[in-house]
């Protein structure tokens, strides 16, 4: 098993994709909770200036950790050295399901939302040519399979909504300030569609090839 980093950005199929690293990691798996002590405390504690938080907060419960996952930004573990894989979703979609989940709604208007955390996906996820692998959440079940092939492991396919809520609806004015806010997440999304893409062909290339040679 090769040692691995995964970026859970929210709401884009990250629970599914932990659940599918357990089954292979079992115990040397390690998912960092640290964002909970903020959660509560201010609607931005996951796109904080000052993330990763501090060196006190890098703390594997063992030894003999090989992968980590949780909502952290592409630094933070980045002194592993670990190879680094995301999943995202595009942005509108992403940030709707977000603020749909009900300690959200409850607490800030969707305007106060988007304002508090403006490019948040790129300030997390960083320059995608870091990361060995990126999918998609809208081709979820494609990206699982090509995330077997790219990291040499065999997961435990599994897709959970673990929060069935309804879904908000902005007006037409929200949904035209997120858009306003947040250029460098949508160019971002455009990157990794393309990045998909490639790694789509090359995955198809790699099927081919071991059909002919069998």
């Amino acid at each position: 098993m090769k040692n691995l980093i995964f970026v859970h950005v929210p709401k884009c199929a990250g629970t599914s994709v932990t659940i599918g690293l357990k089954s292979v990691y079992g115990k040397h798996l390690f998912v960092d909770r640290s964002w909970r002590r903020y959660r509560g405390k201010s609607q931005r504690w996951q796109w904080h200036s000052r993330l990763p938080f501090d060196d006190s907060e890098i703390v594997f419960p063992k030894p003999d950790v090989r992968c980590v996952a949780g909502h952290f930004t592409h630094v933070k573990y980045s002194f592993l050295g670990w190879p680094k894989f995301v999943f995202l979703r595009e942005p509108y979609a992403r940030v709707v399901s977000h603020y749909s989940v009900r300690g959200h709604r409850a607490v800030v208007s969707f305007e106060d939302f988007v304002r508090s955390g403006e490019n948040s996906i790129s300030r997390m996820v960083g320059d995608l040519r870091q990361y060995f692998f990126v999918g998609l959440q809208e081709h979820y079940e494609e990206s699982m399979k090509m995330l077997e092939w790219y990291a040499g492991i065999k997961i435990l396919n599994i897709h959970r909504n673990f929060r069935r809520v309804p879904v908000y609806e902005p007006t037409e004015g929200e949904g035209s300030l997120y858009r306003k806010l947040n250029g460098q997440d949508f160019d971002l999304y455009k990157e990794a569609k393309k990045i998909f893409n490639r790694q789509r062909s090359e995955y198809g290339a790699k099927k081919t090839n071991h059909k002919e040679s069998s």
